[in-house]
């Protein structure tokens, strides 16, 4: 399933998979279509809600359940069943939201593509930040940082630019979600442990970023308002057959800047999952992987390719949608 959380024409929030119906793709309010198919009250009460992490807490039986809505949804869209008609939303006319808006945590693996760890290592003009890179990705472990709930972001949101930098950068990142809560867990069980995927864009202040970075430490540089993009969807694992084989592209005003496959990462998703492991993970934690080559930053003019407001930041994945956002000057 593709699965998203929006906001509707009138203002309700929903939990939507994106289905096919004669007037293109739609979104299935999930909630709504219990009611079609339950009644009202059944309705009301089915384990499916609008609220994605809720949903995932429920465990497999409640994504099973929204698999089954959706399937006979589908089979009633076909049977042109009017009554669903009010259960089914245009995406182009919706508020999208991060697909999972309140996780518990976000860990955001760091230098995790060869070629990310070279441009940032050969081209940085500080050899103090070149060598913190090049220290980042030569060590045993997935080197990690934290990203807020509260720097999350939905697709089509417009970004403020932070007013406390001068260097705003971009970073298109596979993401992952966690399935179930679990700790110490296996390289070789990792997978069973992954809910979905989504795409994500790991926005940074760079020049905030590398001051922190050279006295050890990480936080704002990556944390500041709507700093982490993501969606349009969630994607579950079962329509991912081979994460490896997922092609990475973005786009800053239609200039394709980044071009890679998930399959070159440094640490791979179930050793860096095994990793942070040792700490309790839950239901609907998120993981970013990594940024390949091709931000602003690695280029030869850094200043050159910054994003500043009005530019339109695109990215694509193979099988998981394009997330796109704008930025815009800041209100406050």
């Amino acid at each position: 399933m593709k699965l998203a959380s929006y906001v509707k024409v009138d203002g309700a929030r929903a939990l939507g998979a994106l289905v096919a119906t004669p007037q293109g793709q739609r979104l299935l309010d999930l909630e709504a279509a219990a009611s079609v198919r339950f009644g009202p009250r059944a309705g009301r009460d089915a384990v499916i809600g609008n609220d994605l992490l809720v949903l995932l807490q429920r465990g497999e039986p409640a994504l099973q359940a929204a698999r089954d809505l959706v399937a006979w949804a589908q089979a009633a869209v076909g049977a042109e069943i009017a009554s669903l008609q009010a259960a089914l939303d245009d995406p182009a006319a919706v508020r999208f939201l991060p697909p999972i808006v309140r996780p518990g945590k976000i860990i955001a693996i760091g230098a995790n593509y060869p070629s990310h760890v070279e441009e940032i290592g050969s081209r940085n003009q500080d050899p103090a930040v070149a060598a913190i890179g090049k220290n980042l990705s030569a060590g045993e472990v997935p080197p990690a940082f934290a990203k807020m709930p509260s720097s999350l972001a939905g697709h089509r949101q417009p970004i403020p630019y932070p007013t406390f930098t001068e260097q705003l950068d971009y970073e298109a990142e596979l993401a992952f979600v966690i399935a179930h809560d679990c700790q110490n867990v296996a390289e070789q069980d990792a997978l069973d442990c992954i809910a979905g995927f989504m795409v994500a864009n790991d926005l940074s202040a760079r020049d905030i970023q590398f001051k922190e970075m050279k006295r050890g430490l990480l936080l704002l540089g990556k944390n500041f308002e709507a700093s982490a993009p993501m969606g349009p969807y969630f994607v579950t694992r079962d329509e991912v057959p081979d994460f490896r084989k997922i092609e990475i592209r973005c786009w800053v005003n239609g200039e394709l800047r980044q071009s890679d496959m998930a399959g070159r990462m440094i640490h791979s998703i179930p050793k860096a999952l095994s990793y942070y492991s040792r700490m309790p993970l839950q239901a609907g934690d998120i993981f970013l992987t990594g940024s390949p080559a091709g931000v602003a930053i690695g280029m030869p003019e850094p200043e050159k390719y910054m994003l500043r407001p009005g530019d339109v930041v695109e990215i694509e994945m193979s099988g998981l949608g394009r997330l796109v956002n704008t930025i815009v000057e800041a209100t406050r």
